[in-house]
């Protein structure tokens, strides 16, 4: 069983008025849990101008496979370079390509 080890956030900190788009700025942060999540976006909206709102965006979970490899998930299939375990975006692991489609049919070089 993988164990997550951060969640790297991204914060956008945009203009309420839509066409002022290029003053968008961003702010990001790795964190152990969803409650630091929170944390960081009451940081950052306690710095907010009255023009300025927050968009969170959670953009990838860096978590350690069972062989010790620390795997950034930044997809939606996430391989291990050490075992070749497969992964999703959220850090789940996932059943081996080859059983992919089982439930409809589908061989695996089809998908």
């Amino acid at each position: 069983m993988s164990k997550i080890l951060g969640i790297y956030v991204e914060v956008e900190i945009s203009q309420k008025e839509p066409n002022d788009w290029e003053k968008n700025r961003y702010e990001d942060r790795l964190v152990e849990d969803i409650e630091e999540v929170d944390k960081f976006l009451e940081e950052v909206r306690g710095k907010l101008k009255d023009e300025e709102r927050v968009i969170k965006k959670v953009k990838n979970i860096l978590i350690k496979c069972d062989c010790g490899e620390e795997i950034l998930c930044t997809g939606f299939t996430n391989e291990c370079d050490n075992c070749n375990e497969l992964y999703n975006r959220w850090g789940q692991q996932l059943a081996p390509r080859n059983q992919w489609g089982e439930d409809t049919g589908e061989v695996y070089y089809d998908i």
